[in-house]
């Protein structure tokens, strides 16, 4: 629930128009999570396209939680550079959210890709197999266990 004074404030955002946050003016919502939407961002300095994953960080009695899981998921980020994962890039924070700048995927889901082709050839699966296996087998090896999003360029 949205208060008052964030809607007063420079940092509430309405999800019907972009704003500003740091360097970034924010665009259309391209996901949405238990905590966290996501809206595409382009960076000002550039005009580079980004996501940017925001949660609101007064969100009730888990507030603190909240900030804990974001602390946690950036530290997990920054140690994570492969091929087959988002790459992280920059982490902000105003007085209402916390934001993560990462790389823009293009593409649907894995599980919208796979009901709209209604299963995959052998040769497919594999392909897609591997690239998760060898994704989560990085993951690991540097202690990050986290759970992830899998898109698919159709």
């Amino acid at each position: 629930m949205t208060t008052l004074d964030e809607v007063l404030s420079e940092e509430y955002s309405p999800l019907d128009r972009p704003v500003r946050v740091g360097n970034y003016l924010l665009g259309d919502v391209i996901g949405r999570g238990r905590s966290c939407i996501v809206r595409k961002a382009v960076r000002q300095t550039d005009k580079k396209y980004f996501a940017l994953k925001i949660l609101n960080r007064l969100a009730g009695s888990h507030g603190a939680l909240i900030e804990q899981q974001f602390q946690q998921e950036v530290l997990a980020l920054t140690k994570v550079r492969h091929e087959n994962v988002v790459t992280f890039h920059e982490h902000l924070q105003t007085r209402h959210r916390f934001y993560m700048t990462l790389d823009l995927v293009p593409g649907i889901l894995l599980s919208q890709y796979l009901r709209r082709r209604r299963g995959l050839p052998e040769n497919e699966a594999r392909f897609l197999s591997s690239q998760l296996v060898n994704a989560l087998l990085h993951m690991h090896t540097l202690n990050v266990v986290h759970r992830y999003v899998v898109t698919c360029t159709p």
